[in-house]
């Protein structure tokens, strides 16, 4: 798993690449928990080079969603290829985060 940041003001890209799982679940909940105590507070997920998320990696989601939502921000989703969407979908995902097909869309389109 590979968690790389990047601002575009005033949103924070959170975008992660490989697998995120149970190995690594810990460590990008420290990583996305130190950018929103800095003060990223809308973050959107490229989900674009992602692999696999288990339940554990669904874990960090709502983690993410809950710290932002408290401090009147939010979590919205991009880029999801067909085996992430799925496995969204069959977590009851698809109901709880607004999702878009890329990048661009996401920043043009947030809903908060």
């Amino acid at each position: 798993m590979d968690i790389q940041f990047t601002e575009k003001t005033p949103f924070t890209i959170v975008t992660i690449s490989g697998r995120l799982d149970a190995s690594c679940a810990d460590e990008a909940i420290q990583s996305i928990d130190a950018r929103i105590k800095q003060g990223s507070r809308k973050l959107i997920m490229n989900l674009s080079k992602l692999e696999y998320a288990s339940s554990a990696g669904l874990r960090v989601f709502l983690l993410a969603a809950k710290k932002t939502q408290g401090l009147n921000g939010s979590v919205e989703f991009c880029g999801i290829n067909d085996l992430i969407a799925e496995i969204f979908e069959i977590n009851g995902f698809k109901d709880l985060f607004p999702f878009h097909s890329n990048e661009e869309e996401a920043l043009k389109n947030f809903k908060q």
